[in-house]
């Protein structure tokens, strides 16, 4: 049983490790790394991993866009005129009629959530006729105006619904980086099995290469005490040539599993060449009463309520339907009624501080208006058009959501039947290795007596080298098979305080397990 009780914790944002990349320190040789190990450098140099982070960045940018529509708007004017024209009568009487006008203005907006635009604001008019009112006058205006949406644009559901549908992304895009984090520490997971088991079938390899050159060298003792023929010692050599053969095939995928890992592990060009080497053992098989048919609808229910991606693609429909309800709202006509009361000021007196105290001075009010706007175009097609295109996609994401569910079951209940399949073929694959290390044993000796031929010998060796590969290959498939229930039931990892937590027994027990 592999004795890792390793726990693994990053840091997160938002569900996802905050990870700054740093390029490992090369190295001559390569390292030799366990599982933890493994995942631990995956969280920390993968570059997938801050793609999804940045990912969540980008949501959270189009959240932030989005509750900008409800921001206080400031703005301002601020103007100067002087116009000259003639009067048109002869002297003495004024030739030309002169006007200093300045305008200043100052005002503030905000849209609630609810439609409704509220906007204070204040004006004054400072004003000098030559002829009218030779003496400067300032003339003040503040007041305060609502416009409230009768039809369209009226409630939560319609002006706030881009803000809504993009808060509810944030979250999607959460849980889908989760999935994603979940399936590189998958990838890396499943790159160590490969990569144990690729080493385990190389030593057996070059076991059974050293196990042929005894035999060749058994053989050409009894050939030169003349008790074998030429021909048999011809076979035995040619043993030992399939043997190394074989023995460097299996370094090859050895090789080639070790390249796997390093890039799941997200290693640079450069420290590609040192691709790690692994250690470690495979875990025992676990109860196969954890995973037995009857459980199977316990582990599609408990997936379907912690699968990140199936999570995401519910919400985004949820997100979808919220821009429905608004595009069905934006069929009515829009009808604003504004609503604005405010009162005036006048100031005469010969002041720079002349506006400001028209602002006070000689008050008069409060005045108020009201009036009442329509629009409505007559086909209105851009709003049926928005409404046939969102309900199209409002389809589209409830059937994804639909179609995750189903392939979210599919998947658990195939990794179910895999794991059972594999412990099941563990068992007889570990009781063929021990039968046929008893036989070579038995015709080894058999063979020195002389009571059985070489050919059965190689025969034997051969069938025993092959169980023993058979019940590696058996171990690599439980533990992928194990890693995969996981994967697939969204119980890779666990939430903690925000924090995306591995836990090395995971990976060798079975979820939900009493």
């Amino acid at each position: 049983m592999m004795s890792l009780r390793t726990l693994l914790q990053t840091g997160c944002l938002l569900g996802l490790p905050t990870l700054v990349l740093v390029a490992a320190e090369s190295s001559s040789s390569p390292s030799v790394i366990s599982l933890a190990e493994a995942i631990e450098l995956t969280l920390a140099q993968q570059p997938g991993i801050e793609i999804s982070r940045l990912e969540i960045v980008s949501s959270e940018g189009e959240l932030q866009q989005a509750r900008g529509q409800f921001d206080w708007v400031l703005g301002g004017e601020v103007s100067d005129e002087v116009s000259r024209t003639p009067t048109g009568v002869p002297s003495p009487l004024p030739t030309e009629q002169r006007q200093d006008i300045a305008i200043m203005g100052l005002g503030v907006a905000k849209q609630l959530r609810n439609g409704v635009v509220v906007s204070p604001q204040v004006s004054v008019v400072d004003i000098k006729d030559s002829l009218s009112s030779p003496i400067p006058a300032s003339r003040s205006d503040v007041r305060v105006t609502v416009t409230v949406p009768l039809l369209r644009g009226r409630g939560v559901a319609s002006t706030g619904a881009l803000e809504q549908a993009a808060k509810i992304q944030v979250e999607a895009q959460q849980h889908l980086a989760r999935a994603q984090l979940e399936q590189f520490v998958y990838q890396t997971t499943v790159a160590y099995w490969n990569c144990l088991a690729a080493q385990y079938d190389r030593d057996i390899l070059a076991d059974s290469a050293a196990r042929a050159s005894s035999i060749l060298h058994f053989v050409d003792l009894l050939a030169q005490g003349g008790e074998l023929d030429a021909s048999t010692q011809g076979q035995a050599r040619a043993l030992v040539a399939d043997r190394q053969a074989r023995s460097a095939e299996g370094e090859l995928v050895y090789y080639q599993s070790r390249i796997a890992l390093a890039l799941a592990m997200g290693y640079s060009p450069e420290q590609m060449e040192n691709a790690p080497l692994v250690e470690g053992e495979f875990p025992g098989t676990v109860d196969p009463a954890l995973v037995s048919r009857t459980m199977g609808h316990k582990f599609v229910h408990e997936a379907l309520q912690r699968r990140g991606d199936h999570l995401a693609a519910g919400l985004s429909a949820n997100a979808e339907e919220a821009l429905l309800l608004r595009a069905r709202r934006d069929l009515k006509p829009r009808v604003d009624l504004e609503m604005s009361v405010g009162y005036a000021g006048y100031d005469d007196r010969r002041s720079n501080l002349r506006p400001l105290r028209s602002l006070g001075g000689d008050l008069s009010g409060p005045s108020a208006i009201g009036a009442l706007s329509f629009e409505w175009p007559m086909p209105n097609n851009s709003a049926r058009g928005e409404l046939l295109s969102q309900r199209a996609e409002t389809e589209q994401a409830r059937l994804s959501a639909i179609r995750s569910a189903n392939l979210v079951s599919s998947g658990v209940l195939n990794s179910l039947e895999a794991l059972r399949r594999a412990i099941e073929q563990f068992q007889f694959s570990d009781q063929a290795v021990q039968l046929y290390e008893e036989t070579v044993v038995q015709t080894n000796n058999k063979m020195k007596a002389g009571e059985a031929p070489f050919t059965e010998l190689i025969d034997v060796e051969d069938r025993y080298a092959e169980a023993r590969r058979a019940r590696i290959d058996t171990m690599r498939r439980y533990t992928i098979a194990l890693a995969q229930l996981r994967l697939n039931t969204g119980s890779l990892s666990s939430l903690a305080d925000d924090r995306a937590v591995f836990q090395i027994e995971d990976f060798i027990t079975v979820p939900f397990a009493p």
